[in-house]
């Protein structure tokens, strides 16, 4: 009994035979023909560690967004205009581009892991053309120079109003500003040191990790 593998690169093939040796050990039945609702589970069960609890609510209504158009139907029977015809569908629905990008990177990743566990053959998201949403895109607003001198000036002198004062001058999020803490101001209030921020879970809110890597920072 032989299982072959094929790739472009001897990395590919040896990536391929790990993922399925690791699929193994780990009680996936490699032989099964999953549909997409079951084989979406596995992957978001596995791949939610990685990611935020903020993060993981976006994802489960994403997914179930997914489920609800591909459901019972086998992944080896999802096929690139199958793909197409959903990004279309949800652009039709008045979808952004933002939420476009979104549903087609979960389903590249979620087709992409059965790649690599030799589920399927090939990645159809791969092959699916990409969709731009049809509505324009909105200018994002900013303040002016002048706007921002009269709220700085204008605003309130209480918790509301250095709140926003604080945001404006630093660039801080709403979410890390809720999330400060006396020990993450200097003595002297010269810096501000930003490594936590609050974060929504289940319709309530806890103290969590920044937005990204990058948002870990000393501001000024």
């Amino acid at each position: 009994r032989r299982k072959y593998f094929t790739g472009r690169t001897k990395a590919e093939v040896k990536s391929k035979v790990d993922a399925w040796n690791l699929a193994r050990s780990n009680g996936l039945d490699v032989h099964k023909e999953y549909t997409f609702n079951e084989w979406s589970v596995i992957w978001f069960e596995r791949h939610k560690d990685t990611i935020t609890p903020t993060t993981q609510e976006s994802y489960k209504y994403t997914l179930r967004s997914l489920q609800d158009h591909f459901g019972r139907r086998k992944i080896t029977e999802i096929k690139p205009f199958d793909i197409e015809t959903y990004l279309k569908l949800i652009r039709a629905e008045g979808k952004s581009a933002t939420a476009l990008a979104q549903h087609r990177g979960m389903l590249y990743q979620i087709f992409h892991k059965a790649e690599a566990n030799d589920l399927i053959h090939k990645n159809p998201v791969r092959f699916a053309e990409k969709m731009r949403s049809s509505n324009p895109m909105k200018r994002k607003e900013a303040f002016t120079g002048d706007e921002v001198k009269l709220l700085m000036a204008k605003l309130p002198q209480d918790k509301i109003g250095w709140s926003i004062r604080l945001m404006i001058g630093t660039g801080m999020r709403t979410q890390e500003l809720l999330g400060l803490e006396p020990r993450h101001i200097s003595e002297d209030g010269s810096l501000i040191t930003i490594d936590q921020a609050l974060v929504r879970i289940k319709g309530g809110v806890a103290i969590g990790t920044p937005k990204s890597h990058d948002s870990y920072r000393v501001i000024p």
